[in-house]
């Protein structure tokens, strides 16, 4: 009988061992932090010595990361996750950079490869995620949780051609001022028709491409750039970049030019959140025509500004602000598109909007083009070659007495006050329909007794008349052209 036990308690010593053993050189250590461990440089795949469940100077796991782990790469640590080692992953969530600084070198090597991370990926103020050597090959990070990056992010890096990462949950964001948030491939395919939204200024390198309904939607303080190789694929009314729709500086769709026409000879899939998509084509396909390459580098950035209902205009104007361009580039005969419902100003009808309108801030006044207004769901302008020079234009329609508004003083204050500006040439009754101050081509009269103080940069007026007795207080800010000043 004794024989027997110890042979029983033989055999349930090795069942332990053998399940010690099995669960120690397991692929994952499930549900925990993970963390790297080894000074200086390692590999993803390392299970001997790469990671620890502990701390990054705990004891190595002698595992990997797996499902239900948060992947934890500081102090200093520079971990590589080499092609096809292992094929594919799925993470709890990636924190570069939980102190002591760390880099993630993702995809570094021919075999493609998928990092699935079903929580958030955040890069702290010493971390770095990059791109591998990896050439044409596709590597792909699927995330259904927040990025986040307070230094690098850079899917370009090693001269990556093919790096992909894919948006795929609800609710997304994209936030942080880390100094490098470049892109080579981004991939809309979120759950459920949700939106990403971008409160950081991002640069795509390769393709945007919408696999899913869903859109981008850009905050007041950020811009998307799109490099001059740059493509946007899959796009749609339910799948497109929206805008804040203010005439906030940012809040742009941005294309970079490679010192070729083809470059801005785009389709900018912009939209509204009052009107909704309304794009703006550019391309030769559409009929728009483009002269002179401009300089390498230079930058065509376009926004939609939806105003409040002001009779005898179209409420959308779109604004193509142009950066770095010394070149005498001209365009002609492109297609603004807008809501033919919300659009509209209360009380007016669309057919009313037979006039286009223009303004180059560099003179400040409104000019009419020829085109074709108001166009079926878009207008056509202008016939002849406006300029895309560096500056900053203004398209819309109206009557052919919708430009410009001149406002004058109601009370003292602030500059972008509305509530300092009237309709009324006496100055005595607050009328100010569009709720608002002065737009960029309105005419201003600062009327006696009243000091308006200026808390913007870069106004614009077609003319400004300060009446005896009347201060306009610049104050420290700049860049204005105040049209013709009188008074």
């Amino acid at each position: 009988m004794s024989q027997r036990i110890q042979n029983c308690y033989s055999r349930i010593l090795a069942f332990l061992a053998f399940a010690f053993c099995t669960l120690a050189f397991s692929h994952d250590a499930a549900s925990q932090n993970i963390y790297s461990r080894n000074a200086g440089s390692g590999n993803w795949d390392d299970a001997v010595s790469e990671w620890s469940t502990i701390s990054h100077a705990g004891a190595a796991c002698l595992c990997t990361p797996g499902a239900g782990n948060t992947v934890m790469i500081g102090n200093g640590n520079a971990v590589t996750y080499r092609s096809g080692l292992p094929v594919a992953v799925t993470i709890a969530g990636l924190v570069i950079d939980d102190g002591g600084g760390g880099t993630l070198t993702f995809g570094n090597g021919a075999v493609g490869t998928t990092l699935t991370v079903s929580g958030n990926i955040t890069i702290n103020a010493g971390g770095t995620l990059q791109s591998g050597a990896t050439g044409a090959t596709a590597h792909s990070i699927l995330l259904a949780g927040n990025l986040s990056n307070a230094n690098v992010f850079n899917l370009t890096a090693g001269a990556a051609t093919n790096q992909t990462l894919s948006f795929t949950g609800a609710g997304q964001t994209i936030s942080g001022a880390g100094a490098t948030f470049t892109f080579r491939n981004l991939t809309m395919n979120t759950t459920g028709s949700n939106n990403v939204s971008v409160t950081s200024n991002i640069l795509i390198n390769g393709v945007l491409t919408y696999s899913a309904n869903g859109l981008l939607i850009v905050n007041s303080t950020s811009n998307i750039t799109l490099g001059s190789a740059a493509s946007i694929a899959g796009n749609s009314n339910v799948r497109y970049v929206q805008l804040d729709e203010s005439s906030a500086t940012n809040s742009q769709l941005i294309r970079v030019n490679n010192n070729t026409v083809a470059a801005w000879q785009f389709f900018f899939p912009i939209g509204t959140a009052t009107g909704g998509y309304a794009p703006l084509d550019l391309t030769a396909a559409g009929g728009a025509g483009m002269s002179t390459a401009p300089t390498n580098n230079a930058t065509l950035a376009v926004k939609a500004i939806i105003n409040p209902s002001n009779q005898g205009q179209l409420r959308r104007t779109f604004r193509l602000t142009v950066a770095g361009n010394a070149l005498a580039t001209t365009f002609s005969t492109a297609d603004f598109y807008y809501n033919s419902g919300t659009d509209v100003a209360l009380g007016d009808v669309l057919a009313n909007y037979s006039t286009g309108w223009y303004l180059n801030t560099a003179t400040g006044t409104w000019i009419t083009v020829t085109g074709t207004a108001p166009g079926a769901g878009f207008f056509t302008s202008p016939t002849s070659a406006q300029s895309l020079g560096t500056g900053v234009y203004y398209y819309t329609i109206g009557t052919s007495t919708a430009y410009p508004s001149t406002w004058y003083s109601y009370q003292s204050g602030i500059w972008s006050d509305y509530n300092i500006w009237t309709l009324d040439p006496s100055g005595t009754t607050l009328v100010n329909p569009l709720v608002q101050p002065p737009l960029p081509g309105d005419q201003v009269v600062i009327l006696n007794g009243f000091t308006v103080t200026v808390d913007i940069n870069n106004i614009n007026a077609s003319s400004t008349t300060i009446q005896g007795g009347a201060t306009l207080d610049m104050s420290t800010f700049t860049g204005h052209n105040l049209g013709i000043v009188a008074g």
